[in-house]
């Protein structure tokens, strides 16, 4: 799950795609550097000025909002502060990547993304709390949505997805 956020972010990027080497960065470049030099990039390139960076309490609303579909407690508000700057951003993503409020939120959020209809059975939304909180691979979970079989404990329920919407061709793509 932990990619799924770098992943969100960096879809909406435009990146070099011509081949030129020169025009990429160096493969040592870390992750987070990447997303900001092609983010700079595009701000530049749209002539877009970026706005302030937000202050550390709004960020760690925000982040809690997006991973664990909540806001921070007035613990965790307090543990964060307690945190040094440099240490705030990776340590309180990863707390929130790991705790169980984040597969709640991910399961919630790709049953409303799979079935907007809200046609989801209480099997269907078990199926995909137990995948979410192995961090099962999106092309295992594609795989039992399509050909899952019942009889398959880890993949019981997975095929909900599919029946639901396959009354109507056009709604199964």
């Amino acid at each position: 799950m932990r990619c799924l956020p770098i992943l969100i972010v960096v879809a909406g990027l435009s990146v070099p795609s011509s081949g030129d080497a020169a025009e990429l960065l160096p493969a040592e470049t870390t992750v987070e550097a990447a997303i900001d030099h092609y983010i700079r990039a595009m701000l530049t390139d749209r002539q877009i000025a970026a706005s302030p960076r937000a202050d550390d309490e709004t960020l760690l609303r925000r982040w809690s909002l997006d991973l664990a579909g909540r806001v921070p407690t007035l613990a965790e508000s307090g543990a964060f502060q307690d945190l040094s700057p440099s240490e705030r951003p990776v340590a309180t993503v990863d707390r929130l990547l790991a705790s169980p409020d984040a597969a709640f939120h991910l399961r919630n959020e790709l049953d409303v993304l799979l079935l907007p209809d809200g046609k989801s059975s209480d099997e269907w939304r078990q199926y995909l709390l137990r995948a979410c909180q192995e961090n099962r691979p999106w092309d295992r979970m594609f795989s039992e949505m399509l050909i899952g079989k019942d009889d398959d404990p880890a993949a019981r329920g997975a095929t909900q997805c599919l029946r639901s919407r396959a009354a109507e061709l056009d709604d199964v793509t």
